[in-house]
């Protein structure tokens, strides 16, 4: 596995995060802007955000992540089952004050506000789906209630009218901390779902990597966009796009959203 791109800015693109003492990876705070800018899209900027903790018998460390994994997996699959859109992302995690190797994890789970907004009924689900795993009746899954700002049934109502998408981003950026991080030998440390990236291209994905500012973002579904001129690429010619003159016109992100000029 490679080595985590640790940053210690107080701004992750837009958002105000956590920082902890030793950083911040940059490689989570990605998921989760990722995720969260998919959702809210998705959802008509409505959704329902909870934060679990999970302890398991350290008799089942070396299959835990496998076990987390298996069972968020499970838990997203039946919502959409049910035509409701749900993600999810996940840390391993060493407690501050731990004196021992034995590790927990902390999940966070963005659902369609619209259709869910009870963090007792989905860990009510999840509970299940785990015991099935582990063989016995297990209650490992225990919420973790806002500390601030728009608590509902011990979750967090993220909408447009609230305007709390940075707050959203901010609570769960917490899993992202450098310091607590638990990575045994050729174990992942965290996992997330991968529904933001279903039906898109590379080359959107390599679009949505530019597209930072949520000015830009919006932008997306609205205007015509000259794809050529924002990949850099002329499928006529399988080369860079190039002007009139000749030279090789690369554009900026904004410079190709925003042909005329930006209107704030």
């Amino acid at each position: 596995m490679g080595r985590a791109i640790i940053t210690k800015d107080k701004m992750y693109e837009e958002f105000i995060i956590q920082q902890g003492v030793s950083g911040t990876r940059k490689e989570i705070l990605e998921v989760i802007c990722q995720i969260y800018r998919d959702m809210w899209i998705k959802c008509s900027k409505r959704l329902y955000v909870c934060h679990f903790t999970v302890h398991l018998e350290s008799r089942y460390q070396n299959q835990a992540n496998d076990f987390i994994s298996g069972t968020m997996q499970s838990w997203r699959r039946t919502l959409l089952n049910r035509k409701i859109k749900a993600e999810y992302i996940w840390a391993s995690e060493i407690g501050e004050l731990s004196c021992d190797q034995h590790s927990h994890f902390h999940i966070f789970t963005i659902v369609h506000g619209k259709y869910l907004q009870s963090a007792m009924k989905i860990a009510e689900h999840l509970n299940k789906l785990v015991s099935r795993r582990l063989g016995e009746d297990s209650h490992v899954f225990h919420i973790n209630i806002p500390q601030k700002g728009n608590c509902f049934r011990m979750g967090k109502k993220v909408t447009g009218k609230l305007y709390n998408l940075d707050d959203a981003v901010y609570w769960t950026s917490y899993i992202a901390k450098v310091s607590t991080k638990f990575a045994p030998f050729m174990q992942k440390s965290f996992s997330s779902s991968k529904g933001f990236q279903d039906g898109v291209t590379p080359e959107i994905k390599y679009m949505l990597q530019l597209t930072k500012s949520n000015a830009e973002w919006f932008a997306w579904g609205g205007n015509y966009l000259n794809w050529e001129k924002i990949l850099n690429f002329n499928p006529a010619t399988g080369k860079p796009f190039t002007a009139e003159n000749g030279t090789e016109n690369y554009l900026s992100c904004t410079e190709a959203l925003y042909p005329h000029g930006r209107v704030d």
